[in-house]
């Protein structure tokens, strides 16, 4: 048995969804284990209480967000969003690509169908569900 110890940072979008502590449960309190691998999932997310997110257009928030996407073996971000809050999301879908890092959307809004700039630009979705999106982390994280 070995254990994979995976990066990830959630977008900070997530913060604006109802679903941010669910996710975070999900992913970073249960326990996971693919075929004889042990999933170690480490959060390079920028904390809630970070003041860049107060500023996610400044120059330090770039850099921050930035530095930890380098680090970060997949980027998570939610899909189905409002119009105005998809902004926040392009800038790290983008840094993600500039950095050569996956992107995964994750349907936050299932019953919303339909073209979705998001999901689109990311590498993958997925839908609102703990054992897809882990399946899927797992893809993207052995795939780059």
């Amino acid at each position: 048995m070995s254990l994979q110890r995976i990066h990830l940072f959630l977008s900070s979008a997530w913060n604006e969804t109802p679903h941010a502590d669910r996710l975070a449960d999900w992913i970073f309190e249960q326990h996971w284990q693919i075929g004889a691998s042990t999933l170690d999932f480490r959060d390079l997310s920028i904390p809630r209480a970070d003041p860049v997110l107060g500023q996610p257009q400044s120059e330090a928030a770039r850099r921050e967000r930035e530095a930890r996407i380098a680090k970060s073996h997949v980027v998570l971000v939610p899909a189905g969003l409002p119009e105005a809050a998809k902004a926040p999301v392009e800038a790290e879908i983008a840094a993600a690509h500039g950095l050569r890092r996956p992107v995964l959307a994750v349907e936050v809004n299932p019953r919303v169908s339909g073209a979705c700039a998001i999901r689109d630009k990311a590498d993958d979705h997925c839908a609102w569900q703990d054992k897809a999106m882990i399946s899927k982390i797992w893809r993207l994280y052995t795939d780059h």
